[in-house]
């Protein structure tokens, strides 16, 4: 989005969507792998300690499963690639450590519940 007006940067998404469910064969995705991320308050700029750059940090430590307070289009775009046909596996790559970065705890058992209840909400809306 640097660079880009939110407006045109939505359209640009939107039209590389399009594009995406009349283009690429369904048979040729194999798997879907959803992220979702929080949107942070302040950016971060600096390293870690470890050495981790800010981009590291954000997707280490921000990505939550959907619908738990992250803001990326996960629905949009899992619907364009459900449009192409794609009838496989779906994967999340859950890196959580709360909104503020900090760490959580997490429930195992609750967590796969939460992560049920995502999938069939991301279908449930993909269907609309």
């Amino acid at each position: 989005m640097e660079g880009k007006s939110k407006e045109q940067a939505d359209a640009d998404l939107r039209k590389s969507l399009v594009r995406l469910a009349k283009e690429v064969p369904g048979d040729k995705i194999y798997l879907l792998q959803i992220s979702d991320a929080y949107k942070l308050t302040k950016p971060i700029t600096e390293a870690d300690e470890e050495g981790l750059r800010p981009r590291g940090r954000w997707s280490h430590d921000f990505r939550p499963l959907p619908f738990s307070g992250g803001y990326l289009p996960i629905v949009d775009v899992a619907r364009a690639v459900l449009e192409t046909g794609f009838r496989g596996w779906f994967s999340y790559e859950v890196f959580d450590s709360g909104p503020d970065g900090r760490g959580k705890s997490v429930d195992l058992e609750d967590f796969a519940m939460e992560a049920k209840r995502a999938q069939g909400r991301l279908l449930e809306e993909c269907a609309k």
